[in-house]
């Protein structure tokens, strides 16, 4: 049964409020309301579910926390907090302090933050100032740590800070000098530090002992101490060290149970790689049994030379790198610091290397409890990335046996995302281009087609590339089964593949698609009679909502669904209490609670109550056929309070499908390079946004097909469309899509296109310097769909380029090109301009200096939105035309702006 009661009073309340709001005079949006507009960031509910909290975050000034108390809907709110986290009791919430944004404006220097102890049932605040971090145990509320920089250690270097342990029921505290790493047990029945600078303690580690309030010295000497960890249990301890201060470092790896630690693992140790090290970048951790202990190791790295004058400067790009000098550029800080995993036994000490320079990632089963790991690479493939995508090259599989070091091929080239079961009994993977889930049975060493005759692929796909799956779900426990998504429904999977495939749902019928919600995202599996909850989404209506599935009676319950978007954000730990937002496009996505079964729901937060003061406007769903008659939908926003007897400007707006956002919230805030739509509708615009399906080789075409065929629709049945006034205007993809459709079409009054493809075939051979990855894949296989080469299609990607349109051109059109983009190359928006400059066509290009593909500074973010809505006012509405329309901007007026002359 749906649960409305508390919606139906909430809307009550709402009617209500806008009735009276009404009686004032909404006022239309500009551009001074951007600073008004509050997010909420960080999301938590209590371990108990009787409290959430979240952060109220205005993008210029000063941040809040607020704390709703599900019983009685009471609610606090303290200032400038972030990084909150409740104990796992309940009792507390932890939070630090930012110092005020006007100070941190004004200062020099940085400033520190403040450490916030809130009780939750005294209501009380106790704060600490210039707290660098703070921790509190996994699974213990009674003891916080933080480090404190004092004004003496401020004003030394590189020697830590105090440690102070603090007990939140009595408010004792116990305080350690100069520490820079520390870590608590689990449980919180031990701290363990490390002391970097000589004081009342030595250089050292050392595990305080929380139940008989006793200090154990583990290790005591100078030296490099980092990546401390304790095992599950809190008995074992173990760390990386160099004691002897070689450069560079030259780290051994330590550990103790109950007496000092010794040396465990080292460039010594049988099966030790040559001229590799222990790697200080490296995750060290215990198995979930304690018996294992794991560890980084990296080949040694050449040493550096000193860079002179005279030193060259030289990329030397050959033709086989596997990756080439452009990615290897971006990703330099991330090979300095890759690592490969080994392993070794805490009784026996005996070590494997387990990944290596052929075999570099590993996935470990049973929390590292096993002797079975799965070994990929995708090293073979590698230099194909650049025309087949990172996930498409493929990868090869290995099946791991830790216990005797040798590791046998499972697979060859696999086009997917294979992952390890978590008890170590199967291998799964979605192949791309079986368009199937395989598993590979460890037991028996074979492979396995699970789902050959169901379509699990994306059935919406159309670009020339194997399509993906639709999400994986999760296991249930020992390995059983494991659930995955098709287009609408949830399935149980035999990974032996010897049962049918299970559909546990029926949103096949009702064109409702199921989609499974993890309670935990560290959860590994499910037990086989859990209930399990699942979002749901109209797939027509896209109205979304909850229900229940039990997987002992297969049986599924509705539990709520409204005219709006769902986001699942948490569940409380010890009690049937979860977190969760409702947004529509009016409807900012605030936070809810509510218990499992939906009977007792609240909204939270209010963030935006001020958005009553303004004119909005409204969406509804349109539907037509294309020139190339597909069936097709968009969406249609319009003003508040529109007169049907007055004609509107329009704006196009489009990218590929967003019929899926309809319920997406669009607040007013200052444009990175799109449009925002509220703050057109408020200012008496119509925003048409198509939905854009492709033939493969003619993107550009499909695109005219579908937009100019929505646009002459919506003309020929809604007469309150000014054809004369009518926009179009894309980023990125979209602004492509736009450039080619006013070289082809006159219907458009005017355009804009943002960080636009002009010429494809320049562009096919550039690089993405964001990634440094080349654009040949995304030109062949991804995006742009042409689906050969150029030397195989070169009429493709002429036909395709709106460059060599550009005497067709005849609507005006103004242009964004960052000279710092990282995506599109900024040479693109300077051919179309120069071309349409010497064509004497209207045009105008704006370019960020230092901004990449979308702007990344609020100020320029702020400008660039005023300057946009200038230019539509202008083209559409008859407004005067600013300076910067009329004559431009010299360079000297500029510089002189800029405080460079």
């Amino acid at each position: 049964m749906l649960k409305y009661c508390f919606f139906t009073l909430f809307f009550l309340f709402s009617a209500t409020f806008q009735v009276f709001s009404q009686s004032k005079q909404k006022k239309i949006l500009t551009h001074k309301v951007y600073d008004q507009w509050k997010t909420i960031d960080e999301k938590i509910i209590s371990a108990d579910g009787n409290w959430l909290a979240y952060t109220l975050n205005l993008p210029v000034g000063d941040s809040e926390v607020e704390i709703f108390q599900t019983l009685n809907k009471n609610k606090t709110r303290l200032a400038r907090a972030k990084e909150i986290l409740f104990t796992p009791n309940s009792k507390f919430l932890i939070f630090k302090i930012s110092p005020f944004a006007d100070s941190i404006k004004k200062s020099k220097n940085k400033l520190s933050d403040s450490l916030a102890i809130y009780n939750l049932q005294t209501q009380k605040i106790s704060k600490i100032a210039k707290v660098q971090s703070f921790k509190i145990a996994k699974e213990s509320g009674n003891y916080l740590a933080y480090l404190h920089e004092t004004d003496s250690i401020a004003k030394k270097k590189n020697t830590g800070a105090k440690l102070v342990l603090k007990n939140l029921e009595n408010s004792e505290e116990k305080s350690f000098e100069n520490v820079s790493e520390y870590i608590f047990d689990k449980k919180a029945t031990k701290l363990g530090f490390i002391v970097k600078k000589d004081s009342l303690l030595k250089v050292g580690i050392y595990v305080y002992d929380l139940l008989k309030n006793t200090l154990k010295t583990i290790k005591q000497q100078k030296g490099e101490y980092k990546n401390l960890v304790f095992d599950d249990l809190g008995e074992q301890l173990a760390f990386i060290a160099d004691l002897e201060n070689p450069k560079p470092l030259n780290y051994k790896v330590f550990y103790a149970k109950k007496d000092t630690a010794s040396v465990i693992a080292d460039t010594t140790a049988f099966n030790f790689p040559d001229n590799w090290l222990i790697s200080e970048h490296g995750k060290i951790y215990f198995s979930k049994n304690g018996e294992k202990l794991y560890f980084g190791t990296a080949p040694k790295l050449p040493k550096s030379i000193k860079k002179t004058d005279e030193t060259v400067a030289l990329e030397i790009w050959h033709w086989q790198d596997k990756r080439l000098q452009a990615q290897q550029n971006v990703e330099l800080e991330q090979d300095k610091k890759k690592n490969y995993l080994a392993v070794i036994s805490i009784t026996d000490r005996k070590m494997i290397q387990i990944a290596n320079l052929q075999v570099p990632k590993v996935q470990i089963a049973t929390e590292g409890n096993t002797e079975i790991a799965l070994g990929t690479s995708n090293l073979p493939y590698q230099q194909n990335i650049s025309w087949e995508t990172i996930v498409g090259v493929g990868q090869d599989l290995y099946a791991m046996n830790l216990k005797y070091n040798f590791y046998t091929p499972i697979a060859k080239k696999v086009v997917g995302n294979p992952e390890i079961s978590p008890s170590g009994k199967f291998v799964i993977w979605y192949s791309k281009p079986d368009s199937a889930w395989f598993s590979y049975v460890f037991e028996k060493q074979k492979i396995v087609n699970l789902t050959k005759k169901i379509p699990f692929f994306d059935q919406a796909h159309d670009s020339p590339d194997f399509p993906e799956s639709y999400p994986f779900g999760t296991w249930i426990e020992n390995d059983e089964a494991f659930f995955v998504h098709d287009r609408y429904d949830l399935w149980q999977i035999d990974p032996n593949g010897e049962k049918n495939p299970i559909r546990l749902t029926e949103g096949k019928e009702k064109k409702m698609i199921f989609r499974y919600l993890a309670f935990d995202s560290e959860e590994k599996f499910v037990q086989k009679n859990d209930i399990l909850l699942l979002q749901t989404i109209q797939e027509e209506s896209r109205a979304e909502g909850f229900a229940n599935l039990s997987l002992k009676s297969k049986k599924v319950q509705t539990l709520y669904a409204d005219d709006s978007k769902m986001t699942f954000l948490a569940k409380a730990k010890d009690a049937n209490q979860i977190i969760f937002s409702r947004q529509s496009y009016q409807l900012f996505p605030d936070i809810y609670t509510s218990d499992l079964e939906f009977k007792k729901t609240d909204q939270a937060s209010f963030a935006n109550p001020q958005q009553a003061d303004f004119l909005w406007g409204s969406v509804e769903t349109v539907s037509w056929t294309s020139l190339d008659g597909k069936k097709l939908k968009g969406l249609l926003y319009k003003p508040e309070n529109f007169d049907p007897n007055k004609k509107y400007p329009m704006i196009t707006y489009f990218y590929e499908t967003f019929f899926h956002n309809l319920h997406l919230h669009r607040p007013p805030t200052p444009s990175e390079s799109n449009l925002r739509f509220s703050m057109y509708n408020s200012n008496g615009y119509f925003l048409f946004v198509p939905d854009i399906v492709y033939e493969i080789g003619y993107p550009g075409q499909s695109a005219y097909n579908c937009v100019v065929s929505g646009v002459v629709n919506l003309l020929e049945n809604r007469p309150y469309i000014d054809s004369k006034k009518l926009g179009i205007q894309g980023q990125s993809w979209g602004a492509y899509q736009a450039l080619y459709i006013i070289t082809r079409s006159n219907l458009f009054a005017a355009a804009v296109a943002t960080a636009a493809v002009s010429n494809m075939t320049s562009a096919y051979g550039g690089i993405r310097w964001g990634t440094g990855l080349s654009r040949q894949f995304q030109y062949e296989k991804t995006q742009s769909r042409i689906g050969g080469t150029l030397w195989q299609k070169p009429l493709l990607y002429l036909e395709n380029s709106p460059l060599f349109q550009a005497d067709k051109v005849q609507t005006p059109l103004l242009m964004m090109n960052n000279d710092e983009d990282d995506a599109v190359p900024f040479e693109q928006g300077i051919e179309f301009f120069l071309a349409l400059r010497r064509l004497e066509k209207p045009v105008w290009m704006l370019s960020y200096k230092g901004e990449k593909h979308n702007l990344q500074k609020r100020h320029n973010k702020k400008d660039y939105s005023v300057r946009l809505q200038e230019y539509w006012d202008f083209m559409l509405k008859n407004s005067e035309a600013p300076t910067w329309l009329k004559i431009g901007q010299p360079a000297l007026e500029r510089m002189i702006e800029e405080g460079k002359e």
